[in-house]
Order: structure tokens, then C-alpha cells, then sequence
């Protein structure tokens, strides 16, 4: 398992080779599209896909794939699967430690996502039902 230590260190290692003071999580998801781009490969983690389906997909442009595909693969979050015709595939690696925590993470997020919004909507009703109780009752 990781100690602090050892994730201060590689911070400072990944800063240091990078040329930027950038965090792990920074320097993993840039941006929006990298983002999209995570989620995307996590949710759909049975297949493998080329940058182009993987762009399309998930709304990211080809650009974007090219640039952050190597990134996510040094990072041991996708792996190369093999060649049709001149396309590279790539999928989920589902056997990589840091793809398992970042998978539990997106699912522990998503639930909590959902959650917040239930809750939201139970409150909105609960509001709503009252409005009509009390309107009920003053024209009685």
C-alpha cells in the first residue's frame, strides 16, 4: 500500500520530469475533455476502442485523444490491445492497481452523485406537497 511519503515523492518526481508543478490528479485530468475521456474509458471498460471511437463516443475531439491517450497509459489506466488495420485499440486495464482505485473512485462518486440527487428531489417534492397542503387547508 502507498504511504504519504511515497505519494509526496512521486508527486515531486512526476513535477520534476514534467517540468510543472502540477499534482498527480492535475496532471492526470487537465480539463474537461480529459475528463470525459476518464469516464468514458471507465464505464466502458468491456471493449477496446480506437482514438477515433474513442472521440466520438465521448464527445472529446480526435486532438484531445492523441494528447491524452499516452498520458493515461503511462499512467497504467488504459493499455494497448493490438492493431486493426493502421488504428490502435485501446481498452480499461482492468488489472492495473491505479485503474481498480480510479474505477472505485468514479463508482463511489457516481453513487454520491445520485444520492445528492435524490435527496434534492425528495426535498423539492416534499416542499411542493406542502405548498399544496397548505393551499388545500386556506381554502377550506
Amino acid at each position: 500500500m502507498y504511504n504519504t511519503y511515497s505519494v509526496a515523492q512521486y508527486t515531486m518526481n512526476v513535477s520534476e520530469e514534467f517540468g510543472s508543478p502540477k499534482g498527480v490528479l492535475e496532471w492526470l485530468v487537465s480539463g474537461n475533455a480529459s475528463a470525459r475521456l476518464l469516464d468514458f474509458f471507465v464505464t466502458n471498460k468491456e471493449f477496446d476502442y480506437s482514438e477515433t471511437d474513442a472521440a466520438e463516443s465521448s464527445g472529446v475531439s480526435l486532438r484531445t485523444v492523441s494528447r491524452e491517450l499516452p498520458k493515461f497509459e503511462s499512467a497504467g489506466i488504459i493499455k494497448f490491445t493490438r492493431n486493426v488495420g493502421r488504428a490502435k485499440m485501446y481498452r480499461f486495464d482492468q488489472n492495473s492497481e491505479i485503474a481498480k482505485y480510479l474505477e472505485q473512485f468514479v463508482f463511489a462518486a457516481a453513487t454520491r452523485r445520485i444520492e445528492a440527487s435524490m435527496m434534492q428531489s425528495e426535498a423539492q417534492t416534499s416542499s411542493v406537497g406542502k405548498k399544496i397542503e397548505t393551499a388545500r387547508l386556506a381554502n377550506s
